[in-house]
């Protein structure tokens, strides 16, 4: 005889609700399938509370917890510079069709860093929207 009870079965979902993708007991999806394509660029800048995602799916940002995604067709243009008078900042924006502007700033404290960002920035960006 174990020492220790047998496991309770699992508890089924309350009825009503729909199967979550994201969460306990969710499939792990394997590696590299949110990627796009084999040797696909990506792009990543965060510090403590902001974040800017670039990949296949689109570009994200992320300020202070609030997490904002948009595919590539929603883009219309984005662009990403240098912050004006507050050390090493990058400064994203993005304006969408529909004529939303949306903008994140990401800090570093170092000035080749942040090159490196706007370099990348702006490689994996003619990556996923070429200019016609």
């Amino acid at each position: 005889m174990p020492a220790y009870p047998p496991a309770a079965p699992a508890a089924a979902a309350p009825p009503g609700l729909p199967p979550s993708a994201y969460g306990p007991g969710a499939p792990i999806p394997p590696m590299g399938a949110a990627a796009g394509p084999p040797g696909a660029p990506e792009f990543l800048a965060m510090d403590r509370k902001n974040a800017v995602v670039l990949d296949a799916g689109g570009m994200l940002l992320g300020t202070n917890g609030q997490v904002l995604s948009f595919p590539w067709p929603a883009v219309d243009v984005a662009w990403c510079e240098k912050g004006r008078g507050r050390g090493q900042v990058l400064v994203v924006a993005l304006a969408l069709r529909d004529g939303t502007l949306h903008t994140c700033e990401v800090g570093t404290r170092s000035p080749g860093e942040l090159d490196a960002w706007i370099a990348q920035f702006d490689a994996t960006l003619a990556y996923y929207s070429p200019e016609e």
